[in-house]
């Protein structure tokens, strides 16, 4: 599993946001969670990406229990639906982006760009 949660649980007051028994993803899959407004979907990611505290629970990532590391040791990236592409960079550059960050060779870059979509013009 590249992904495993289970026993996710967040309040907000009284207000019961999320309950999740067990939600597990394997690597080279694609998922999507689908559920009506307001079922925790936001909650749960905020929740893995360390962008809020679950009240209860466990995240494991790549076979690591990262349920109490912080943002930066998870080693995952988020892709909001608004608003978070750079304007002024193509889809190539927007990315690539993170990969340069963390210093990963041009070739590299390219081979992993072009491989999440060959229809990606440079």
């Amino acid at each position: 599993m590249i992904l495993s949660m289970s026993n996710i649980k967040k309040k907000f007051g009284n207000f019961t946001a999320l309950e999740l028994d067990k939600l597990e993803f394997e690597e080279g899959k694609y998922y999507v969670v689908l559920c009506p407004s307001g079922y925790g979907k936001t909650t749960l990611l905020r929740i893995v990406f360390d962008l809020e505290f679950s009240d209860s629970g466990q995240i494991i990532i790549l076979a690591k229990d990262m349920t109490n590391a912080p943002a930066w040791k998870r080693d995952i990236g988020l892709e909001f639906q608004n608003y978070a592409l750079y304007p002024h960079l193509t889809v190539y550059e927007n990315i690539a982006s993170p990969l340069s960050v963390m210093k990963i060779h041009r070739n590299e870059i390219v081979k992993r760009v072009l491989t999440v979509n060959g229809n990606i013009y440079i």
